[in-house]
């Protein structure tokens, strides 16, 4: 795999050390805006905008609580700690970043293994055997994360150690959640209706990340729709430090080996297509 011009772009972005931050607050908080003009709409009846909000709300997650994750955004432990909970509390999701900071950073250190949560035995299990019916029971929102989560916590707690839930974290984001409650009243089955499309649309991003028919892989590179940079994934997985800015230049180069739409006709009718194995 070519890392070079990853390298090169972003030794040359962090090299104006404010740039990347910026950026990335700028560009979190801008989504954010275009939620609460969609929930506007969605209180006037166009109740189909939850479709865009999912997405809106997903970029989000990826910009910031997923940048921030990996220290990508200010490369700095507390910040960017801080950002991701106070993001999460505005977006009135305050549990999400210290749970996906703990998950996903197993994730990236056993990568389709039978301990990485995005990839247990059960889920194994229904992908191998009845490829159909895992494709529907993973579309039903919020459920599956939670109950495969729960199915795999054990066995990961006898076998790695992984990074832990902050709760004095969490806890501001609750705090931040409360206030933007108080002042600005969101509606709340916008809220939830655009927390379940995003999981949705997360769901459907894991498959374009991590299934097809080349098992040499361990990722894809790929287009998704406001995908920040994150479907440049296999550099991803090289160097999750990366910043999501570098990474959205550099993908416009490559050759991508799918998108949302081609692996969702795969995943249902490919029999080829397959879920990549670990690293060996």
């Amino acid at each position: 795999m070519e890392l070079e011009k990853e390298i090169r772009v972003e030794k040359s972005l962090r090299s104006i050390k404010p740039l990347i931050p910026l950026l990335t607050l700028i560009t979190g908080a801008g989504l954010i805006v275009v939620l609460f003009y969609l929930m506007t709409a969605f209180d006037e009846g166009y109740y189909w905008v939850l479709f865009a909000s999912g997405i809106v709300l997903h970029a989000v997650m990826i910009v910031v609580v997923h940048e921030g994750t990996h220290l990508a955004i200010t490369r700095n432990s507390r910040i960017d700690s801080l950002i991701i909970n106070v993001f999460s509390g505005i977006v009135m999701i305050p549990v999400y970043a210290e749970f996906f900071r703990k998950y996903h950073l197993i994730h990236h250190a056993h990568t389709n293994a039978p301990v990485d949560p995005l990839w247990p035995d059960e889920k194994r299990w229904l992908f191998e055997n009845h490829k159909r019916i895992f494709v529907i029971v993973e579309l039903i929102p919020v459920l599956t994360t939670v109950v495969l989560l729960t199915l795999g916590e054990k066995k990961r707690k006898n076998t790695i150690k992984g990074p832990k839930v902050r709760w004095y974290f969490m806890a501001l984001a609750v705090v931040v959640s409360i206030t933007i409650g108080w002042f600005f009243e969101p509606t709340l089955m916008f809220v939830i209706g655009t927390v379940l499309m995003a999981g949705i649309v997360a769901k459907i991003r894991n498959w374009c990340e991590h299934t097809g028919s080349d098992l040499s892989k361990l990722s894809n590179t790929y287009w998704f729709p406001l995908g920040m940079g994150i479907g440049n994934h296999e550099v991803h997985h090289a160097m999750p430090r990366v910043s999501w800015i570098t990474n959205q230049y550099c993908l416009f180069f490559k050759k991508r080996d799918t998108n949302p739409l081609v692996t969702m006709y795969r995943m249902i009718f490919d029999e080829n297509h397959k879920h990549y194995p670990p690293e060996n």
